[in-house]
This record gives structure tokens, sequence and C-alpha cells, in this order.
């Protein structure tokens, strides 16, 4: 109880503190199925409810990038829970794209990953852009301002050190910040942030939260 009074209040904190979300703007949330957008979209359906202690005001988007061509093992029905999880059962519309959309040529992604990339960070690295970049297009193309994603703590300081590594460390502070404004268009939200995947597990676990997949490159 009192780790998840605790859990909670980091998570309102962090967003109510900064006044980030005008009421009634259109916000697109980044899902992915994996444990951290899991708790994400259980936290802020929580917080749109009418029942919340500190209500949201934005109108909530959602965002599927299928990533069914990289790991087809291991997307059998994902699309269709997340069609079901978004449309059925919270009511908020869903957007999407494959990750293979809008390729100026006939390789699927995978093909591509193989035949430009040789290293493990350089294939995340790319995947990691690129679904940021259909994200940045579905949020223009619905008219979001703001896209919130589930990147965390842990998360954010492998980032870090993979960009420092690589040579980028003069975009650590705007990798790891709460806000991201390098987008004219559509701001970056972090609110887990300070939270690290442990805690977001352990609040999946006290809540029987289920994610709808766990997979990465790294495991291809």
């Amino acid at each position: 109880k009192c780790f998840e009074e605790f859990f909670l209040h980091k998570f309102r904190s962090t967003l109510s503190k900064s006044n980030i979300f005008g009421r009634g703007e259109h916000v697109l949330i980044a899902y992915s199925g994996g444990p951290s957008s899991t708790a994400l979209l259980h936290l802020i359906a929580d917080g749109l409810s009418v029942n919340a202690r500190r209500r949201l005001q934005f109108q909530a988007h959602v965002a599927f990038i299928d990533e069914s061509s990289l790991y087809p093992a291991d997307s059998i029905n994902i699309r269709e829970k997340v069609i079901d999880l978004i449309t059925n059962q919270l009511h908020y519309p869903l957007h999407i794209v494959s990750i293979d959309e809008n390729l100026d040529n006939d390789n699927s992604l995978k093909d591509l990953l193989f035949q430009h990339t040789k290293s493990l960070t350089a294939r995340e690295e790319f995947i990691r852009r690129r679904k940021l970049k259909l994200l940045f297009d579905i949020a223009i193309r619905e008219k979001c301002t703001k896209l919130i994603t589930g990147d965390n703590c842990t998360k954010l300081a492998a980032q870090i050190l993979s960009d420092m590594a690589q040579g980028k460390g003069a975009h650590v502070a705007l990798e790891c910040n709460l806000i991201d404004t390098r987008n004219d268009l559509v701001t970056i939200v972090r609110p887990f942030r300070e939270i690290m995947s442990k805690e977001i597990a352990m609040y999946n676990r006290f809540n029987s939260i289920e994610s709808l997949q766990n997979v990465d490159i790294s495991t291809m």
C-alpha cells in the first residue's frame, strides 16, 4: 500500500507540478505493449477517469507501432489484443502503423537492419529513431501537440551511456528531460523519467497488470 501511494504520488506530481497539459489538448500516448507503456496507460486511464483525485484534462489518443515484421514469432495476436484493450475497453482513439510504413524500397525494415547495420547498438538506435519518427508523424496528423512515452529511469540511463559512447553527449540533457522540445510541432513528455523499471514491474505486479509483449531487437 505504501509503495503504491509513493509510486502514484511520484507519477502525478511529475505531471501536475509542471502544468504540462492544457485543458482539452490532444495528446498522443506511445503504447508498445511492454511493461512501462502498459503501466503508463493504466495510470493515465486512472487519471482521466471521473473519480480521479487530480483529474487529467487532456484528450488521449494512443499510437501502436506494429513490429510484427521484426518479431513474427512473438507478435501473434498482439495487434488484436491492442485493439481490444484500447478501443473496446478504454475507448480511446487508436492509431496503428507498421514499422515498415513508407519505406522507400521493397525491403522490409528487418532486411535493411541486417544489410546496413553491423552491431546490436546500431540496430537498437535505428529502430528507436524509426519508431520516434512514426510517432511524430501520427501526432502531427492527428493534431496532437504532446507525445507521452514510457521511457523510465533505467532505460534513459542506458540510453545516456550509449549516446556518450557514440559521441552524442551534446544531446544527453534533452534525451532525459521531462519535456523534450526539439521537435517544433510535438513535445515529448517522459513522466517515468524518475521511476526505475523495477518500480514499474512492482506496480504492475501489485495491480495485476499484464504487458502484451516484452521483446526487442536484442532477442532476435
